[in-house]
Protein backbone atom coordinates (compact mmCIF):
# COMPACT_ATOMS: atom_id res chain seq x y z
CA UNK A 1 0.00 0.00 0.00
CA UNK A 2 1.56 3.34 -1.02
CA UNK A 3 1.04 5.96 1.55
CA UNK A 4 -1.44 8.21 -0.60
CA UNK A 5 -4.02 5.61 -1.00
CA UNK A 6 -6.65 5.76 2.00
CA UNK A 7 -6.41 3.90 5.05
CA UNK A 8 -9.18 1.61 5.65
CA UNK A 9 -11.31 2.96 8.55
CA UNK A 10 -10.97 0.46 11.77
CA UNK A 11 -11.75 0.98 15.69
CA UNK A 12 -8.51 2.69 16.19
CA UNK A 13 -9.28 5.28 13.50
CA UNK A 14 -8.99 8.65 14.68
CA UNK A 15 -9.63 12.01 13.00
CA UNK A 16 -7.18 14.31 12.58
CA UNK A 17 -7.20 18.27 12.21
CA UNK A 18 -4.64 19.66 9.73
CA UNK A 19 -3.95 23.39 9.36
CA UNK A 20 -2.26 25.34 7.15
CA UNK A 21 -2.68 28.70 6.41
CA UNK A 22 -6.47 30.12 6.87
CA UNK A 23 -7.47 25.94 5.94
CA UNK A 24 -8.80 23.26 8.57
CA UNK A 25 -8.86 19.94 7.13
CA UNK A 26 -9.83 16.84 8.63
CA UNK A 27 -8.65 13.16 8.12
CA UNK A 28 -9.44 10.17 9.53
CA UNK A 29 -6.73 7.60 9.84
CA UNK A 30 -5.74 4.42 11.46
CA UNK A 31 -2.50 5.42 12.90
CA UNK A 32 -0.87 1.72 13.96
CA UNK A 33 -1.41 1.43 10.23
CA UNK A 34 0.98 4.17 9.10
CA UNK A 35 4.22 6.08 9.46
CA UNK A 36 4.59 9.84 9.42
CA UNK A 37 6.11 9.83 5.78
CA UNK A 38 3.00 7.72 4.97
CA UNK A 39 0.52 10.31 6.20
CA UNK A 40 2.78 13.37 4.66
CA UNK A 41 1.65 11.31 1.49
CA UNK A 42 -2.34 11.16 2.18
CA UNK A 43 -2.02 14.32 3.36
CA UNK A 44 -0.41 15.88 0.15
CA UNK A 45 -2.85 13.22 -1.96
CA UNK A 46 -6.19 14.75 -0.01
CA UNK A 47 -4.77 18.68 -0.37
CA UNK A 48 -4.75 17.62 -4.13
CA UNK A 49 -7.96 15.81 -4.66
CA UNK A 50 -10.13 18.02 -2.66
CA UNK A 51 -8.84 20.64 -5.28
CA UNK A 52 -7.04 22.83 -2.55
CA UNK A 53 -5.14 26.16 -3.15
CA UNK A 54 -1.94 25.94 -3.65
CA UNK A 55 0.20 27.20 -0.70
CA UNK A 56 2.18 30.37 -1.63
CA UNK A 57 5.40 28.72 0.30
CA UNK A 58 5.20 25.39 -1.22
CA UNK A 59 5.89 26.88 -4.65
CA UNK A 60 4.53 24.04 -6.26
CA UNK A 61 1.62 22.10 -6.73
CA UNK A 62 0.22 19.36 -4.59
CA UNK A 63 0.14 17.11 -6.62
CA UNK A 64 3.67 17.76 -7.57
CA UNK A 65 4.86 17.67 -3.72
CA UNK A 66 6.55 14.63 -2.00
CA UNK A 67 6.43 13.79 1.64
CA UNK A 68 10.02 15.30 2.63
CA UNK A 69 8.54 19.18 1.25
CA UNK A 70 6.12 18.99 4.29
CA UNK A 71 6.71 18.60 7.97
CA UNK A 72 4.00 18.12 10.83
CA UNK A 73 3.68 20.39 13.80
CA UNK A 74 2.39 20.48 17.34
CA UNK A 75 1.45 23.26 19.27
CA UNK A 76 3.56 23.59 22.29
CA UNK A 77 1.25 24.50 24.80
CA UNK A 78 3.70 25.38 27.12
CA UNK A 79 5.34 28.36 25.01
CA UNK A 80 1.51 29.29 24.14
CA UNK A 81 0.93 30.12 27.83
CA UNK A 82 3.92 33.07 27.89
CA UNK A 83 2.93 34.11 24.66
CA UNK A 84 0.04 35.43 22.15
CA UNK A 85 1.38 33.93 18.98
CA UNK A 86 1.27 29.87 18.83
CA UNK A 87 4.75 28.17 19.21
CA UNK A 88 5.23 25.19 17.16
CA UNK A 89 7.38 21.77 17.69
CA UNK A 90 8.27 19.43 14.75
CA UNK A 91 5.73 16.03 15.71
CA UNK A 92 9.25 14.09 15.05
CA UNK A 93 10.37 16.19 17.68
CA UNK A 94 8.00 15.41 20.55
CA UNK A 95 9.48 12.39 21.29
CA UNK A 96 12.54 10.09 21.89
CA UNK A 97 11.97 7.24 20.10
CA UNK A 98 13.46 3.56 20.32
CA UNK A 99 14.54 1.66 17.13
CA UNK A 100 11.02 -0.13 17.20
CA UNK A 101 9.21 2.56 16.70
CA UNK A 102 10.62 3.15 13.16
CA UNK A 103 8.62 1.67 9.93
CA UNK A 104 10.52 0.22 6.79
CA UNK A 105 10.60 3.61 5.12
CA UNK A 106 12.59 4.86 7.72
CA UNK A 107 10.17 7.39 9.14
CA UNK A 108 8.61 6.73 12.48
CA UNK A 109 5.53 4.77 12.86
CA UNK A 110 2.53 7.25 14.06
CA UNK A 111 1.05 4.72 16.71
CA UNK A 112 4.93 5.62 18.28
CA UNK A 113 3.49 9.58 19.16
CA UNK A 114 -0.16 8.29 21.00
CA UNK A 115 -1.90 10.50 18.80
CA UNK A 116 -5.23 11.36 20.18
CA UNK A 117 -8.84 11.56 17.97
CA UNK A 118 -9.74 15.33 17.07
CA UNK A 119 -6.02 16.02 17.74
CA UNK A 120 -4.79 19.18 15.58
CA UNK A 121 -1.88 19.03 13.48
CA UNK A 122 -0.49 22.05 11.85
CA UNK A 123 1.39 21.84 8.25
CA UNK A 124 4.22 23.73 7.38
CA UNK A 125 5.93 23.77 3.68
CA UNK A 126 8.88 25.93 4.09
CA UNK A 127 9.80 25.74 7.51
CA UNK A 128 7.68 26.35 10.59
CA UNK A 129 3.72 26.76 10.15
CA UNK A 130 2.12 29.91 9.44
CA UNK A 131 -1.74 29.75 10.04
CA UNK A 132 -3.82 32.24 10.62
CA UNK A 133 -6.07 32.09 13.80
CA UNK A 134 -9.15 33.65 12.70
CA UNK A 135 -10.17 37.11 15.09
CA UNK A 136 -13.32 37.10 16.78
CA UNK A 137 -14.25 39.59 14.06
CA UNK A 138 -13.78 37.34 11.43
CA UNK A 139 -15.82 34.16 13.09
CA UNK A 140 -18.66 36.60 13.66
CA UNK A 141 -18.71 37.90 9.91
CA UNK A 142 -18.28 33.77 8.79
CA UNK A 143 -21.52 33.42 10.80
CA UNK A 144 -23.66 36.28 9.72
CA UNK A 145 -22.64 35.17 6.11
CA UNK A 146 -23.86 31.80 6.56
CA UNK A 147 -26.86 32.42 8.69
CA UNK A 148 -25.24 30.98 11.96
CA UNK A 149 -26.45 32.97 15.18
CA UNK A 150 -24.17 33.32 17.55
Amino acid sequence: MSGAEPVPISDGSITLLLKYSQTTLFLTIAPSSMSVKQLKARILAVLAESHQPDDPELNIPFADAQPEHVEIYVANTDAQQESDTLQYTRLQDTKQLSKSAWAKDESPKLDAFALQDGVTLYLGFSGEPKVQIPSLDDEVMEAEETGVNL
